[in-house]
């Protein structure tokens, strides 16, 4: 049975936090940007009637604090291509932008692979429009608001941001894409990043040499200059969870995928009842499959979204996300999620740990944790202290092996298949380095 997230409360905060507020209604425009109706425009989305709306009907965009209307944002995106003064990055967002005013019906992405191998999809821009309309209801923003920009738009999370600032009537502030964004003085109403970006921003300053000079993403801003912060692409590790408990902006974890453009659950990470449980958003329903794995029917994509997520329901439109199903390592019959030990013992001893499964004569698979950095890691008797008595001996890594940095992909989570080579190739001497 399909458990659906049809309620129609506008209340913001799943987590039940004081500080959130209630949305109003839909939006109005501004300056000729943004739509008149997000709510109808979400419902539209939601009934396959967004396939009638053109794309290009949704007004100009606002970037940097520039205007550009609509008959005039090709044109502007055409110049700022043919300058050599234009920054790469800046690049790929205008180019994108001209994709998306073209005469096509979908826009090409390729996907991170959470339902399966990584492949190239036609996103259609009324699914995108959806997506955009519900997250744009959802976080109450309004004409105006200014949305920060420093994912690239290689991946779906960058693209949604341009949408959503397109759809919203938003401030689209342009900063380059890196571990370590400049962030704006400026205040920012709304901004996305990876778990990476969110704890180096936590962990330093503004970085030298950048100084905000006008409205766009120059630098010289912390976190603090940000509203609302939405984290994803990869999990929020125990430690960057709680450096965010001290933090004044509302910060929320998403859950979301290439196939269902972008977001389709939401928790608070921080606040006064941070939450460990996604919640589905509006019309998202939620089933697991005989593996245990989500299924997804979001009403804006029009078809079930199957992924390899491991999860736990605990109620209608929640859910525990337990890991990935192709990262489950099978050790004397026993299928092991790592993400689950990974966060239990980086919580336990504050450091960054990857389970791998490496082959075994006797298991099949023997487990190894891989911890990074410099300093030596815990021994084997002390891991196995730190999970408890009641942990099966099963579950205990066989191994224990530092390494300075842990690979990662382009979309910075732990590149296991690359980890696993590393370490195989490596293992000649005693069982703990």
């Amino acid at each position: 049975m399909i458990i659906n997230n049809n309620n129609r409360s506008r209340t913001r905060d799943l987590a039940g936090n004081s500080d959130g507020a209630v949305v109003s209604g839909g939006a109005g425009v501004s300056d000729g940007a943004g739509v008149s109706d997000l709510a109808a425009v979400s419902e539209a989305a939601g009934t396959g009637l967004a396939s009638v709306i053109p794309a290009r009907a949704f007004g100009g965009l606002r970037i940097d604090g520039v205007l550009h209307s609509a008959e005039k944002l090709g044109d502007a995106c055409l110049a700022k291509l043919a300058s050599p003064l234009t920054p790469e990055h800046e690049r790929a967002v205008y180019g994108f932008i001209l994709d998306w005013i073209g005469e096509g019906d979908s826009i090409l992405q390729r996907s991170s692979g959470t339902t399966g191998v990584a492949k190239d999809l036609l996103l259609a821009k009324s699914a995108m429009i959806g997506s955009a309309a519900n997250t744009l209801e959802f976080f109450d923003l309004r004409p105006g608001d200014s949305a920060l920009l420093c994912l690239p738009v290689d991946y779906i999370a960058g693209k949604m941001m341009v949408v959503r600032a397109i759809v919203g009537g938003l401030d689209l502030i342009l900063t380059e894409p890196s571990g370590r964004p400049a962030l704006p003085s400026r205040p920012i109403d709304f901004c996305a990043m990876v778990p990476l970006q969110v704890a180096n921003c936590l962990a330093s300053g503004p970085p030298e040499g950048c100084r905000d000079g006008g409205g766009g993403g120059g630098g010289g801003g912390t976190l603090r200059s940000i509203k609302k912060l939405i984290i994803g692409g990869a999990e929020i590790s125990p430690e960057l969870e709680a450096a965010l408990q001290a933090e004044p902006f509302e910060a929320w974890a998403t859950y979301g995928m290439a196939e269902t453009c972008s977001m389709v659950a939401l928790r608070r990470v921080n606040g006064l009842r941070p939450e460990k449980d996604f919640t589905a958003m509006h019309g998202v329903g939620l089933e697991l499959d005989e593996r245990g794995c989500l299924a997804i029917d979001a009403a804006w994509v029009g078809s079930r979204i199957q992924t390899n997520d491991v999860a736990r329901l605990s109620g209608p439109g929640v859910f525990r996300w337990l890991g990935r199903h192709d990262n489950l390592i099978n050790s004397g019959g026993l299928k092991i999620a790592p993400e689950e030990l990974e966060a239990l013992i980086a919580s336990r001893f504050g450091r960054v740990c990857a389970m791998i499964g490496l082959p075994d004569a006797l298991l099949g698979q023997r487990l190894v944790a891989v911890f990074e950095g410099e300093s030596p890691p815990p021994a084997i008797d002390e891991v196995a202290a730190a999970l408890g008595p009641d942990t099966p001996r099963k579950v205990l890594p066989k191994e224990i092996v530092r390494v300075a940095s842990i690979p990662r992909n382009a979309s910075f989570k732990v590149d296991r298949r690359t980890l696993a080579v590393m370490i195989a190739a490596a293992a000649k001497g005693p069982s703990q380095r």
